[in-house]
């Protein structure tokens, strides 16, 4: 793969994805299909509020929904991705799989020229 065609994967990776929390949370939710506020928190071991902002980010990209409910007359909400949510997953883990592809195709490539230099 040229250079060229690496760089534009590059620049195809989903920003909103891309960032390491939100990825966490995402990749966490593509295993556990639901889970709770507290659950994904613990999980992840992130705070409330860095969990709120990043959850909210990817609200608003339309990547996950939240819902509140009553489990044992106690309110929880309750964090599942969007099927958005699962499609961007699917796109990003591919982009970055053809990268990884691409970087080592031009490392196996880069070392045949050395040796036959």
């Amino acid at each position: 793969m040229s250079p060229g065609k690496t760089a534009k994967i590059v620049h195809r990776l989903d920003p909103t994805l891309h960032e390491k929390s939100r990825l966490s949370i995402a990749t966490t939710l593509s295993k556990h299909p639901v889970l709770s506020f507290i659950q994904l928190k613990n999980l992840l071991g992130m705070t409330d509020g860095n969990l709120c902002v990043h959850m909210k980010t990817l609200e608003r990209k339309g990547y996950l929904h939240k819902a509140k409910e009553v489990r044992g007359g106690r309110p929880r909400t309750v964090c599942e991705l969007s099927e958005n949510g699962k499609e961007a997953l699917r796109g990003y883990l591919s982009d970055l799989e053809k990268l990884v592809s691409s970087v080592r195709e031009a490392a196996v490539d880069s070392r045949i020229i050395e040796e036959g230099s």
